[in-house]
């Protein structure tokens, strides 16, 4: 009846400690795609003034992610969004161990839109490209680049 239940729990380490036991129990290799940001104070702002991005995410292939933000409403890319990670990939050039992610290809278990044609197996694959969100600390502007 309850086959993926949405979870909430009363703390941000309860959630890590969720989030990191089934990360380990896919067996996969996990990053951590780190939010760059610029601008005086803007790593340490709070995620609610930096539009709900998150410092950092675990990532790997097989991992159920959920959207914090809408990208694209009508087709079912909106905050709450639940899908699972279908592929990780950088820019040409970039060191996966130092720099994020170009995109995270992810199947949605709600997408309605258009899908991106590579899958052999039918997938409805789609790709998720980290957002920017300025803000201002003070009367300082501020950007974080992240997943949404």
């Amino acid at each position: 009846m309850f086959v993926n239940p949405l979870r909430v729990y009363a703390t941000k380490d309860r959630v890590n400690e969720y989030n990191n036991y089934h990360l380990d129990r896919l067996g996969r290799p996990v990053i951590q795609v780190m939010a760059m940001s610029v601008g005086a104070g803007a790593a340490a702002a709070p995620g609610d003034k930096a539009g709900n991005l998150a410092k950092q995410s675990p990532v790997c292939v097989g991992a159920r992610l959920m959207l914090t933000s809408n990208l694209w409403q009508p087709v079912g890319l909106c905050n709450g969004a639940r899908g699972t990670v279908y592929d990780i990939a950088w820019a040409p050039g970039a060191d996966p161990m130092q720099d994020p992610p170009c995109v995270i290809m992810m199947e949605f278990d709600k997408y309605m839109g258009p899908v991106f044609p590579t899958t052999a197996d039918g997938r409805k694959v789609v790709p998720i490209l980290l957002v920017e969100r300025d803000f201002l600390l003070g009367q300082h502007s501020a950007l974080v680049r992240s997943l949404p």
